[in-house]
């Protein structure tokens, strides 16, 4: 993150070589030793980069501000704002409430000023809230994700073989916005690892959320909630291979049995309930928003089969090589 220009907290999410490592490991054996079986196995940590949409709707590199009128003329054709040198038609930095729209000169004849409301400014209760930024939970980690592969693979002829795969992958870090509602302030938004860190219980997150601390007055209200719940995207996957690569013919069919399950359907969002439907909103989707939303109706997870899991996919395809001479060839093919 690149250091704020209206007074906020310098680099505020800035994670160290230390936070990504990746360590990776794979091993391979035939155990007849004559090049026809292969046993194989791998393990992997990955990473991702913060996607820029959060960073813009948090830190200052979007605003919303709406200057208020009273329209007094009917003369609407001359009610005609302007961009400032800033870039924007409705002044005002941070919580500046007299600052008028752009006119390009006197404000019209028939408009009376009533304020400039700023839509962007955030609750400062928080130790890393400013007026001009989300807060972030100490200790945010990366987003991450830890992955195990298996697989044989077997000749059962000079130009046929199969293959056997499985895979499971895990998150480990996710992150997301989360918020809980304070009847005197709204809701304070924070940039969080979902259930973990602050976010893992429901007090803890709350005294952060609002400078309190155990047995002030208002601090953990919440005398029997559970912990909170991580977020969830598992997938577990067996594939099942045959293929044929022959002088003229080559093909392939597989079958994968598989299964994604949790409350998280990923950095572009697929659940029916966030934005009707998806929400192409990398790290700041509604999953998360408040804590009821990683709880359905018994009290228990609201994980399940997440809108993008398939579990019986088939794949194939084949086609004929006709060699024409002079190097040329053609393919006749068909793909499933």
């Amino acid at each position: 993150m690149t250091d704020q220009p209206e007074g906020g907290i310098t680099r505020p999410i800035n994670f160290g070589w230390g936070d990504k490592i990746a360590p990776r490991i794979g091993v391979a054996w035939d155990p007849t030793g004559h090049g026809k079986m292969k046993i194989f196995g791998g393990y992997g940590q990955f990473y991702d980069q913060m996607k820029l949409n959060l960073a813009i709707s948090s830190f200052g590199g979007q605003y919303w501000s709406n200057c208020y009128y009273a329209l007094n003329t009917a003369d609407i054709a001359s009610v005609a704002p302007v961009f400032s040198d800033a870039g924007r038609y409705c002044g005002g930095i941070g919580t500046n409430s007299a600052s008028e729209a752009n006119f390009g000169g006197t404000t019209p004849a028939g408009l009376t000023f009533l304020e400039n409301q700023n839509y962007r400014t955030n609750p400062t209760t928080c130790s890393t809230c400013t007026v001009t930024e989300e807060g972030v939970a100490p200790g945010l980690s990366p987003y991450k994700q830890h992955e195990t592969t298996l697989g044989f693979d077997y000749q059962l002829m000079p130009t046929l073989a199969f293959e056997a795969r499985w895979d499971r992958r895990r998150l480990d870090h996710v992150i997301e916005d989360s918020a809980l509602v304070n009847p005197t302030i709204g809701e304070t938004f924070v940039i969080v690892n979902p259930g973990q860190g602050v976010n893992s219980t429901y007090n803890g997150f709350y005294n952060f959320l609002y400078g309190l601390n155990p047995g002030q007055p208002g601090a953990s209200p919440c005398t029997s909630c559970p912990p909170t719940i991580p977020a969830q995207r598992d997938y577990d996957g067996v594939e099942f291979r045959l293929t044929e690569n022959s002088k003229k013919w080559n093909g392939m069919f597989s079958y994968t049995w598989s299964r994604l399950w949790g409350n998280y359907s990923g950095l572009t969002s697929s659940m029916q309930e966030d934005g009707g439907g998806g929400r192409n909103a990398p790290n700041n989707s509604r999953a998360f928003d408040e804590p009821m939303f990683s709880w359905d109706s018994f009290g228990q997870s609201s994980s399940g089969l997440l809108p993008t899991d398939r579990p019986n996919t088939f794949k194939g395809y084949v086609y004929y090589e006709i060699r024409e001479g002079h190097g040329l060839t053609t393919n006749l093919g068909i793909f499933k």
